[in-house]
């Protein structure tokens, strides 16, 4: 039997569009699998919280939790034990931080459940929550998807979540429905979608709602052409949004492009960012250590927009010396226009370096090695210096 396998940028899932039965068995097999991590980092210099120097250890446990029944139906959850900073016990917490269910039909799937909210684009400048989807996708055409979705945000700030979606009701975040689509062309996908948000949250528990509506559009390219590895995307923002107590315009434009050259050992990539009119972009760009905390020791940065409308130009190395140590190197410059760090308020010049390494221990053991610094053109905030090492094991 042929099956069509699309990387869905819209679910960050691999798809059969076999047809299945419907009828469901729970007597299947059960796959544990999981990471843990142990980290200790060193920051001076001005931060996103603005601590002159914070030196601490972090740890965490991720468990994922994955079953497929006889007919198909593939079931996810996902377990975090978090201990953020070692000796606060306020830091210490248990999630579950998934849980989903995708049922394949004939040309269809349905996919439901608690997922990242990530649109499984990086650059979507999502507030990194966690989403309550429902997901129906359609794969009857070959190398393409079409979907539908309606979701409900969860941040975890209010009691309840109990407005309906799309309604003006209830304590929750932004409830939101979109359609997309993609399509697969040798090694490059593409595709776009467009979404529709509804702030409903309530500031005083309740007595009255935002009730904003807004929307984005986007395009986005991933993979290979022409031998070189590509991302590329670009959302434009608009309806209104809801800022000093009051229904404002939203309008806000993220563009980003990364591409990066394959030479034996040798990578080299660069990426380009720019964000306007208030867009903040994701969280897990491979920009520069100090705007990632995926890649990075501590985003001491943050997300890239987060502090004003930014152009950041990065250009990376990476270096295969050997199947167990990798060498990486990032030169980044960051343009921000009147800069909120630190209350300036000012065009801000940032100068980033960041120097890696990778040593693999054991075919499940990473020790990595991290050191940033920054310098900036106004001469009251002072340079940052990160310095990270972890051992990361996977399960």
């Amino acid at each position: 039997m042929n099956k069509k396998r699309l990387a869905s940028v819209a679910t960050s899932l691999v798809i059969s569009s076999s047809a299945l039965g419907a009828e469901l068995s729970l007597l299947s097999n059960l796959e544990i699998e999981g990471d843990a991590r142990v980290r200790g980092i060193s920051t001076s210099g001005i931060t996103s919280n603005s601590d002159k120097a914070k030196e601490t250890y972090d740890s965490r446990i991720r468990i994922n939790l994955n079953t497929t029944t006889d007919s198909g139906v593939k079931i996810h959850s996902r377990v975090v034990l978090d201990n953020d900073t070692w000796g606060k016990t306020s830091d210490k917490n248990v999630e579950w931080d998934e849980a989903s269910v995708l049922v394949p039909l004939k040309d269809f799937f349905v996919y439901a459940g608690r997922v990242n909210d990530t649109y499984g684009t990086p650059f979507y400048g999502s507030h990194n929550d966690k989403i309550d989807l429902a997901f129906i996708g359609y794969t009857g055409i070959e190398n393409t998807l079409l979907y539908g979705f309606d979701y409900k945000a969860v941040e975890g700030a209010y009691n309840s979540s109990n407005g309906q979606l799309g309604s003006s009701t209830g304590d929750g975040d932004y409830d939101a429905y979109g359609l997309g689509g993609q399509i697969t062309i040798d090694k490059l996908l593409l595709g776009g979608r467009y979404v529709s948000l509804q702030d409903n949250r309530s500031d005083d528990g309740g007595k009255t709602f935002r009730d904003t509506k807004g929307f984005f559009v986007d395009a986005f390219a991933s993979g290979e052409i022409a031998g070189l590895e590509l991302q590329a995307q670009i959302q434009q923002n608009g309806g209104d949004k809801y800022s000093g107590g009051k229904k404002v315009d939203l309008e806000a434009l993220g563009m980003y492009l990364n591409v990066a050259k394959q030479f034996d050992r040798l990578k080299i990539g660069a990426i380009a960012i720019s964000t306007e009119d208030g867009y903040v972009a994701g969280g897990d760009l491979e920009a520069s250590y100090l705007t990632s905390p995926t890649n990075g020791a501590i985003a001491t940065l943050g997300r890239v927009g987060g502090y004003g409308d930014t152009v950041l130009l990065s250009g990376q190395v990476k270096y295969d010396i050997n199947p167990e140590l990798l060498i990486e190197a990032t030169i980044a410059s960051h343009s921000i226009k009147k800069a909120t760090l630190n209350s300036l308020n000012k065009d801000l010049e940032i100068t980033e370096y960041n120097l890696g390494l990778q040593y693999k221990i054991a075919k499940d053991v990473t020790y990595k090695i991290q050191y940033a610094a920054a310098s900036f053109d106004q001469g009251n905030l002072d340079d940052i210096q990160n310095a990270m090492h972890s051992i990361n094991i996977k399960f």
